[in-house]
């Protein structure tokens, strides 16, 4: 049997001079936004309740935008239950998303 592997949770720190809205998309099918004001940081994880109990709701894909314009996209491939960092900063004109 193998292991679990997905990821639990993400965390960004946005130091770009712009507010992020973070669209993440769970294996459940839900999707849910986290807007993430310049200069703050954002845990993004989801946690299905089962009325006497709870599971995580891994993390499938997160979509990051800026005014509603879609600047990048993070797919995962975990090996393991991972949570993953990143930092958003400002790329000239546009922003970037480097894991950390």
């Amino acid at each position: 049997m193998r292991p679990p592997s997905y990821v639990r949770a993400a965390n960004f720190t946005n130091q770009s001079s712009k507010e992020v809205t973070i669209i993440a998309h769970f294996q459940s099918g839900e999707t849910q936004n986290f807007q993430i004001p310049l200069l703050s940081n954002m845990n993004v994880e989801r946690e299905i309740n089962h009325g006497s109990y709870t599971t995580v709701d891994p993390i499938s894909k997160i979509e990051a935008n800026h005014v509603s314009t879609l600047f990048q996209t993070l797919e995962f491939q975990p090996e393991g239950i991972e949570i993953h960092e990143y930092v958003i900063k400002d790329e000239g004109e546009s922003l970037r998303i480097e894991k950390i």
